[in-house]
């Protein structure tokens, strides 16, 4: 039996952008891990940036990049989003 899925809700405004990695295509290494107790909004998960070690060395650190929580199939969010992107950014999202 396959687990639920985890919906997570990523700031990307605290994206390090030093820390994408480009080869074909251009990835964000993230760390996902589960909390010992859902936190006050019903959250189990936590979600940082995971950056290179040459970064790591240089005394940078991933950022915490959001939460969440298994989705039920179903589920709506009751959070609002925006497609906008902001003007400054080069992120494809």
């Amino acid at each position: 039996m396959s687990k639920k899925p985890i919906k997570v809700w990523i700031n990307v405004d605290k994206i390090n952008k030093e820390g994408i990695v480009k080869k074909k295509a251009n990835y964000l290494p993230i760390v996902i891990w589960e909390n010992d107790e859902p936190d006050q909004y019903g959250n189990t998960h936590a979600i940082q940036q995971d950056l290179p070690k040459e970064l790591r060395d240089k005394g940078q650190k991933g950022e915490y990049l959001g939460n969440g929580k298994r989705w039920e199939e179903g589920e709506t969010t009751t959070e609002s989003t925006t497609t906008e992107k902001p003007q400054d950014d080069d992120l494809p999202f």
